[in-house]
C-alpha cells in the first residue's frame, strides 16, 4: 500500500482563493519600516499571492505580514509584471520554513465545500455534438496515486488511483462499492492532496468511476491544474519517447 502520509508539500501544494485584509511592513532605502495595507488573493500554508504595495518592492526583498494578532516575515519571491494577469500582484514565502501563515484560516475552509456541475456520462463515451469545453473535462488523464473512501465515520476504504478529470475519476477499491453510494474522498496524487464528496457511478468488480459533485474550498482550482499538468508531463513523454526511437 502506499504512504498515507501527508508530506509538507502535500499541505503547501494547496492554495485557497479568499480575500483577507493584511498590514504589510516594508523597509525603504534607508532601512526605515513604512506601513501598507495589501490583501490576499490566496493563501498557502507557507505563502500567499497579495495584492501589491504603494513601495516599489523587488525579488528577495523581506517584509512583515499582520493578520490579526500574527505576524510573520515572509520573502517576496515574484512580482507582477505589468501586462500580464499576475499585473498589481506579488508571491510571498514565509521565511521561518516550520511556521505555517494561515494554519487558522485553513482549518476554517477544511469543511467548506463547493458544489460542481452535474453531469452524466462518468466513464462513458461522449455524445456527438458535445461542447470543447465539457470534451476537455470529461477527458481523462492517467494519474499515479490513491483515495481514502469514506463511507460514513466508522467505513474507511483505500483504493489506487488509475485516470482522473474534473468531473471525476477511476479506482481500484480494496472492496468492492455500489453504484449510487455517496462518499467522500481524499485524494493524494503526490504532491497535491485533494478532497471531495462525490458518488460511485458505475462499479465492475473492484474497478469504480466516481463523479465528483463537491470540492473542497479552493480544491477544484488545484484539480484543474494538476489535471493540465500530467497532461503537459505525458506529451513530454511521448515526445522523448519519438526522439529515441
Amino acid at each position: 500500500m502506499k504512504s498515507q502520509k501527508n508530506s509538507s508539500a502535500s499541505r503547501a501544494a494547496r492554495r485557497v482563493q479568499v480575500a483577507l485584509p493584511l498590514r504589510v511592513t516594508y523597509y525603504d532605502a534607508g532601512n526605515k519600516p513604512c506601513l501598507s495595507m495589501s490583501c490576499s488573493y490566496d493563501i498557502a500554508e507557507r505563502g500567499a499571492r497579495i495584492s501589491a504595495l504603494r513601495h516599489d518592492l523587488k525579488a528577495g526583498d523581506i517584509v512583515a505580514v499582520d493578520r490579526g494578532r500574527t505576524k510573520v516575515f515572509c520573502r517576496v519571491v515574484w512580482i507582477g509584471e505589468v501586462g500580464t494577469p499576475r499585473a498589481g500582484q506579488i508571491g510571498i514565502e514565509c521565511t521561518d520554513p516550520a511556521k505555517a501563515m494561515w494554519e487558522n484560516e485553513l482549518k476554517q475552509f477544511d469543511e467548506i465545500y463547493d458544489a460542481l456541475p452535474r453531469v452524466n456520462g462518468i466513464g462513458k463515451g461522449l455524445q456527438p455534438g458535445t461542447h470543447e469545453r465539457e470534451r476537455r473535462r470529461f477527458h481523462r488523464t492517467i494519474a499515479e496515486g490513491w483515495a481514502d473512501l469514506t463511507e460514513s465515520e466508522e467505513t474507511h476504504t483505500i483504493a489506487d488511483l488509475q485516470d482522473l478529470s474534473e468531473y471525476g475519476c477511476r479506482l481500484v477499491s480494496r472492496h468492492p462499492l455500489t453504484p449510487g453510494m455517496n462518499l467522500e474522498l481524499s485524494l493524494n496524487v503526490a504532491p497535491y492532496d485533494l478532497k471531495f464528496k462525490g458518488q460511485v457511478r458505475n462499479s465492475v468488480d473492484l474497478a469504480l468511476g466516481i463523479e465528483f459533485r463537491e470540492a473542497r474550498k479552493g480544491d477544484m482550482q488545484m484539480l484543474q491544474h494538476l489535471v493540465r499538468k500530467l497532461d503537459e508531463q505525458k506529451l513530454e513523454e511521448c515526445f522523448q519517447f519519438d526522439a529515441t526511437s
